[in-house]
C-alpha cells in the first residue's frame, strides 16, 4: 500500500538506451531496468479455492495475515493503482514475498482514469453498429479519454505548423506529453523538451 519501488518485468515497452525491453529480453540478454515509484491506493484479495473457484465473501484488505494464502493456488485480487503500475509485477513480487512464485493468469482492467467497463462494448456490438452507420453513438470523444494531460491552445500559424510536423520554440517547461488545440480542436499530441514542441501524433478530427 501507497507509495513503493517496483521494477517493470522484463518484457515491457520501457526504452533503455534507445531500445524497447521486451526486444532486448526476446534477444536473450537482462534488460538493466531501474525501479519505478507507484502509488497503490487500494490492494483488496477475493479469496478463492484451490480449485480457482471465487468464494463468496467480501474483499479484505491486505495485511500481514496474507501469508496464509501460500497454501492456495490462485487467489483474485482487486487493485487500485497509479499510472504506471505493472500488475504483473505486483503478482510477481507478491509471490517472493509469500516464498513461492507468483504470475498473473488472468488480468482485467476495469477503469482508466474516469472511464469504466460499466460504458464498454463488445467488438460483435461495435460491428452491429457500424453495420447501421451509428457508431458513432458508443465512440466517446477523444478528449475524454485524454483529460487528464496538460492542454496548450495554438494560434492558426502554429496549428499549421504543428499539422506540418514542424518543430516549435518554446519557454515552456519540459513535459512529456502535452494536448494541442486550435480553436477548441485538438491538433495533436506532443512533448516538450529543451524548449521545443515536437509533434508525437496528429489528429484529422
Amino acid at each position: 500500500m501507497g507509495e513503493i519501488e517496483q521494477i517493470p518485468p522484463q518484457h515491457s515497452a520501457i526504452k533503455i538506451d534507445g531500445k524497447r525491453a521486451y526486444d532486448i529480453a526476446r534477444g536473450g540478454e537482462v534488460a538493466d531496468i531501474k525501479t519505478r515509484k507507484i502509488t497503490i491506493y487500494k490492494y483488496e484479495i477475493v479469496d478463492e479455492d484451490e480449485s480457482g473457484a471465487q468464494a463468496n465473501r467480501k474483499p479484505q484488505a491486505l495485511g500481514k495475515d496474507a501469508r496464509h494464502l501460500s497454501a492456495i493456488n490462485k487467489t483474485q485480487f482487486r487493485v487500485l493503482c497509479s499510472k504506471g503500475t505493472y500488475i504483473r509485477s505486483i503478482a510477481r513480487d507478491m509471490g517472493r514475498l509469500l516464498g513461492c512464485y507468483g504470475y498473473v493468469s488472468a488480468l482485467r482492467r476495469t477503469n482508466h482514469g474516469k472511464i469504466s467497463i460499466d460504458v464498454a462494448i463488445s467488438l460483435e456490438k461495435l460491428e452491429e453498429l457500424c453495420q447501421k452507420g451509428i457508431e458513432q453513438q458508443a465512440i466517446l470523444p477523444v478528449d475524454d479519454v485524454l483529460d487528464d494531460i496538460p492542454e496548450l491552445k495554438l494560434s492558426e500559424i502554429e496549428a499549421q505548423q504543428v499539422r506540418n510536423g514542424i518543430v516549435l520554440n518554446t519557454d515552456l517547461q519540459d513535459m512529456p506529453c502535452i494536448r494541442l488545440y486550435h480553436d477548441n480542436v485538438l491538433i495533436a499530441i506532443a512533448e516538450i523538451s529543451e524548449r521545443k514542441l515536437k509533434t508525437r501524433r496528429v489528429f484529422n478530427l
